[in-house]
């Protein structure tokens, strides 16, 4: 039997006044009002109480009455027997439910372990908010899924073997392949349990798709969209392993499943971060070393990849030469696009952009200057004749003036979305303009039987055009927006998902010969990578700048926030830790009431350990709070 390390809950009140007879001993990971507290504490189990571990339950905690979750139960030993009068009892079970399995517990304490959090708050994101009551009612809801020959020679015809019996490696698709059907496929050429990551809840309609073409149609979904109680529901479906295949967003990670495989789409994808506390990443490979198998499917590898030496697997039929692409200014392309109507009849135009606004910048019409927020970011507007607003912290002006002239005259100078389809609509005549953002998505849209099909859609919105009989056909011209801004950005984290997002659009390219204009210049190594298909080759210039500059993805960056006279202290104090002695970390001044620090790749889970445990440290001594984000977006 194997012994459990007692932890007995905090005084006031060791023990109850009358404790009833106990035959077991739990540990329970127990919710508390601080962090210095989190853990695991010691409890007994009353004679005749079911419990099992996954169980909610009461339990006293200092003087007052919490909830926490059963870790682990044993039974009393006599040494363990006759240590345990300090213990208290386990007050009552919550629900008599099982609430997560062990698959899900290694996994929450591997992911606390790497991320410095605790493990309590990893099981209460984990958890759903309902208890499910109709256990009776309980189906199957599919079984094995039959393995087809047929995908399986697609895949290697498409991929090779090398990645077939590989632990860990990342498949890299070429313009005008659809990531939809290799998932499916790849689902489709076995039998194993499988989990999908999605970035985008708007994008799991386009797997769903391709799965029921492939003869799927009984599928788990989980994301933000569902109510508690169908979370609920399938809490239980998973943990009585009823489930064999599961696609969802970040939170499907976070649920009792343990699949055989696991499906990435997009790896390196901001929505796969856990920005709140605590802090982690669904999509790190050691989360999921209990798997047999972790495969990213990427219509471009990630600068993080490369650095990485994560093993790429390219498409064999990358058909780059079958397209055309031209460097294109913003300024010019409602010409480009014209003029490109008039030579392809009834052509279908994709513009992509990532701004879903009307205005994403103004500048004044008397001296030409950006207006900006006092926090130094662009203003824009939302919607159209709508009031100035900044992008960073939404701040509006009712009456903007310009800070250098006090002009109050202001021009549109990078237009969102829905400006540039008024655009379109007005510059081409006898074309159809659709709009597809958040607001306004469209999954699917039919091939227009006369004059052109143009629509401006925002990333992962993208809609796929199809014939009348539902078959993709694709778009023959597609125009990328904002390169000239994005990848010329200080940015790290807004490069790596543009290129991402950039690709995927790419993926949606006719079949046929296909016209692509990116608002890049030509000779920018991004262009480069994207025309030839070969990010490894042009972007290996710019990963040796970065990696003699110790910058990302050779680095790690995180912003710290509180008082500044809190952060001046453990600006001193964090000097003088072992991970700052490193010549690659550094540590940046104080300044708006926070200040950053910068370690190595290598040190990244170290890093997250050490504020998680400076964040306890300063609450047990009562001293100004702080908190941190690792990888802001802004930088």
């Amino acid at each position: 039997m194997k012994p459990l390390k007692l932890r007995n809950p905090p005084a006031p009140g060791l023990a109850s006044s009358v404790i009833p007879p106990c035959d077991r001993i739990a540990s329970v990971s127990v919710k508390v009002p601080v962090p210095h507290l989190d853990g695991e504490y010691s409890y007994l189990v009353p004679e005749g109480m079911e419990l099992e571990l996954g169980s909610m339950v009461r339990v006293p905690f200092g003087s007052q009455v919490t909830t926490g979750y059963v870790t682990e139960v044993l039974p009393l030993s006599i040494k363990e027997n006759s240590e345990s009068n300090q213990l208290k009892a386990i007050e009552k079970a919550v629900n008599n439910q099982k609430w997560f399995d062990v698959g899900l517990l290694e996994r929450s304490r591997r992911i606390a372990s790497l991320y410095g959090g605790s493990l309590h708050s990893i099981l209460n994101l984990a958890i759903p908010r309902k208890s499910f009551e109709g256990r009776s009612a309980i189906k199957v809801l599919q079984g094995l899924i039959s393995p087809q020959e047929i995908h399986r020679r697609f895949l290697v015809d498409t991929f090779g073997t090398n990645w077939v019996e590989a632990k860990q490696s990342a498949l890299i698709l070429s313009p005008a392949m659809l990531w939809e059907r290799i998932i499916a496929s790849l689902i489709s050429s076995d039998s194993a349990s499988t989990l999908v990551l999605i970035p985008q809840e708007s994008l799991i309609d386009r797997l769903l798709v391709a799965l029921r073409e492939a003869g799927i149609s009984d599928v788990a979904l989980i994301h933000s969209s569902k109510s508690e109680s169908e979370r609920a529901w399938l809490h239980q479906l998973l943990l009585q392993g009823k489930i064999k295949l599961l696609i969802g967003t970040r939170s499907a990670a976070l649920v009792p499943f343990k699949p055989e495989r696991v499906l990435v789409l997009d790896s390196g994808d901001v929505n796969y971060r856990e920005r709140r506390h605590p802090y982690f990443r669904v999509d790190e490979p050691l989360i999921w070393q209990g798997c047999k198998q972790f495969i990213v499917v990427n219509h471009a590898p990630t600068m993080e990849m490369l650095a990485s030496g994560l093993p790429l697997v390219y498409s064999r039929k990358r058909q780059v030469e079958l397209r055309e692409f031209r460097s294109k200014d913003s300024r010019d392309m409602v010409k480009a696009i014209s003029a490109l109507v008039t030579q392809k009849n009834n052509a279908n135009i994709l513009v992509s952009i990532n701004d879903r606004s009307f205005v994403s910048s103004m500048i004044c019409a008397r001296c030409k200057n950006v207006l900006r927020c006092e926090c130094g970011f662009p203003m824009g507007t939302k919607q159209r004749d709508g009031d100035p607003e900044c992008s960073r912290c939404s701040k509006r002006l009712l009456s903007p003036r310009c800070r250098h002239c006090q002009g109050d005259h202001f021009l549109s100078y990078k237009g969102g979305a829905e400006k540039w389809a008024l655009t379109l609509g007005k510059s081409i005549s006898g074309s159809k303009v659709v709009l597809s953002n958040a607001d306004t998505f469209k999954g699917e849209l039919v091939q227009s039987k006369s004059g052109a099909l143009i629509v401006v859609a925002t990333h992962g919105c993208e809609p796929l055009i199809v014939d009348k009989a539902g078959r993709p056909i694709g778009y023959q011209i597609i125009a990328l927006i904002g390169g000239n801004g994005i990848f010329n950005s200080p940015s790290f984290s807004m490069q790596e998902a543009s290129r991402m997002r950039w690709a995927r659009a790419l993926g949606l390219l006719s079949p046929n010969n296909g016209v692509v204009l990116a608002d890049l210049d030509q000779e920018h190594p991004e262009f480069r990578a994207m025309r030839s298909g070969d990010h490894a080759k042009h972007l290996g210039n710019t990963l040796k700048e970065r990696r003699s500059l110790n910058l990302p993805p050779y680095s790690l960056i995180a912003e710290i926030r509180g008082e500044p006279s809190a952060l001046t202290r453990l600006r001193s104090s964090l000097a003088e830790d072992r991970l700052f002695k490193d010549t690659e970390s550094e540590i940046f001044p104080v300044r708006d009431s926070s200040f950053l620090v910068k370690v190595s790749r290598k040190h990244r889970f170290e890093l997250s350990q050490l504020l998680q445990g400076v964040i306890r440290i300063r609450s047990s001594k009562r001293l100004a709070p702080i908190s941190f984000i690792i990888e802001p977006e802004y930088l």
